[in-house]
């Protein structure tokens, strides 16, 4: 994952709760020599955490390079468990299908009806489990992917993909006419690097609202947002729901330099 990432983060964490040793393969996608990049943020709390970290080029072959390091670990007497980009497979998607089923029931309580759910379509997970709960919860619910690393031509088969995936573990059919809506005017320039509408939208939510969007994935999707509304792509009078993933400490890695600070 990158340096920066939430999800390697987390994981992490738990692994230290747990008593459990971590191997974080990480990439530098943006090619920075930035000491807060490479040292601050969520890096530098891998390494409070007791993380080993293993510098990879690139993860355009993530499964191979993270069976080639379990396999190492095997022959080195431990017992290495993958865990793939972002958590990403259709195991890691039920957090978020328990996500979408207790969303559904606090909708159902207050019957209040959301015009749409914004969230950051990255690696998946969040998006496919998500959707694929309230579909099947509050049918036509309206779940919006802002994607925050490709286009959305890249993006779909990724989405829809592991949706079918979730499906099949859980033992239940994707529902018929289940639309996948993604938006991809905020992911540019990459991964991993903010852009002026990313930047705007995290200076705005902070002075405005106290809450702090990351460079990489919330930044992007609040963007997302604010341009669906300036669109007129919100019709209807319910009203919106952001799904805020975390990720607050990797401001810290991109400012000031990427912060425009």
């Amino acid at each position: 994952m990158p340096s920066n990432s939430n999800h390697v983060r987390q994981t992490a964490a738990l692994a230290a709760r747990q008593g459990l040793g971590c191997l974080a393969l990480l990439e530098n996608p943006l090619g920075t020599n930035e000491d807060n990049y490479l040292g601050n943020g969520n890096r530098l709390l891998l390494d409070l955490f007791g993380s080993e970290v293993e510098a990879v080029a690139n993860l355009d072959n993530a499964d191979e390079l993270l069976q080639a390091s379990a396999e190492r670990l095997r022959s080195a007497g431990r017992r290495p468990y993958v865990v793939p980009i972002g958590g990403s497979n259709a195991l890691g998607a039920l957090g978020y299908v328990r996500a979408g089923l207790e969303l559904a029931e606090q909708m159902h309580g207050t019957g209040e009806d959301f015009a749409a759910v914004v969230l950051a379509s990255g690696s998946a997970g969040t998006h496919s489990g998500l959707a694929l709960a309230l579909e099947h919860a509050r049918p036509g619910s309206r779940v919006v992917g802002v994607t925050v690393s490709r286009p959305e031509a890249a993006q779909r088969p990724k989405v829809e993909g592991l949706l079918q995936r979730t499906a099949e573990l859980l033992g239940v059919q994707v529902p018929a006419g289940m639309q996948v809506e993604l938006w991809d005017q905020c992911f540019a320039p990459r991964y991993g690097e903010p852009n002026a509408a990313t930047l705007a939208a995290i200076r705005l939510l902070a002075e405005q609202e106290g809450v702090l969007l990351d460079p990489v994935y919330t930044g992007k999707a609040f963007a997302g947002l604010l341009d669906g509304l300036a669109r007129g792509a919100f019709p209807g009078t319910g009203p919106l729901l952001f799904l805020h993933t975390g990720g607050a400490p990797a401001l810290f890695a991109y400012y000031p330099w990427a912060l425009g600070a």
